[in-house]
């Protein structure tokens, strides 16, 4: 059967462990339910921002293995100009336990690898020229690809119920900038509001169901960076007319029946 329990905390009553317990088990399995069937990636938070020479990760949730990941407060990273590509990893150790926990420890770190290892996840890339200062501040929807200087999370995965989706920001600045093209198909508007609407990460199979109405793609597994790629093409096809669900639909030929 379904019960909850809730600890009532009285003057003169006495302090019982079961209802230190309780209010240290809850919060933990409500996450674990909720995200139980999310594959592994970054659930919630985990933003980026920069400061001087540093690389900030704000606080979040990341799911890897089954296993919740939290980061509480927000961690600092120091980076330099090599004129390389750097990629923000997280790496996720073995558990130990330490007296009474049983913990799941990862390290945040800067690397010129840009291959994953199995038990590592990518929160961003970049590449510095020597001089230049590193930004995140992007200008559009097509800044998110800007080789130089510029904080790259378009190969960022976030948990989605499947295998992983793009990361918020990306898709809400495309819905922004279809919704200035004035488009007039229901795949269009329906497609931008929620883009502009969801604050949560937006399904893979919504954006993909989407991206196959408007062009001719393979059936198959794409990277977030192809599928971002996808929709910049989307974009300038509207703009320079050559939309295919808008050329079908302005093409069609009309009749007019006289009996």
């Amino acid at each position: 059967m379904y019960k909850n329990n809730k600890p009532v905390f009285e003057s003169g009553k006495i302090l019982k462990i079961e209802m230190l317990e309780n209010l240290r088990d809850f919060n933990r399995d409500y996450l674990d339910i909720k995200y139980k069937d999310y594959c592994d990636g970054i659930i919630k938070g985990c933003d980026i921002e920069v400061y001087d020479n540093y690389i900030t990760i704000n606080n979040g949730i990341i799911k890897y293995n089954n296993t919740l990941y939290l980061l509480k407060e927000k961690e600092e990273i120091a980076y330099i100009n090599n004129n390389r590509y750097m990629m923000l990893k997280v790496r996720f150790l073995d558990h130990s336990k330490e007296d009474d926990f049983e913990v799941n420890y990862s390290d945040i770190f800067l690397d010129e690898d840009m291959e994953l290892k199995k038990n590592e996840m990518e929160i961003c890339r970049f590449k510095l020229r020597e001089g230049a200062k590193l930004r995140n501040n992007h200008v559009d929807f097509y800044d998110y690809n800007t080789e130089f200087d510029t904080i790259n999370i378009l190969n960022t995965v976030y948990a989605d119920n499947e295998i992983g989706t793009l990361p918020p920001v990306i898709t809400y600045e495309f819905g922004k900038e279809l919704l200035k093209l004035n488009v007039d198909t229901m795949w269009d508007i329906n497609f931008a509001i929620a883009c502009v609407n969801r604050k949560e990460p937006l399904p893979r199979i919504v954006i993909m169901s989407y991206i196959k109405n408007k062009i001719n793609i393979e059936d198959k597994f794409y990277t977030n960076e192809e599928i971002y790629n996808f929709l910049v093409q989307i974009l300038n096809n509207i703009k320079n007319n050559k939309d295919a669900s808008v050329v079908n639909r302005k093409g069609r030929q009309r009749m007019i029946l006289i009996d």
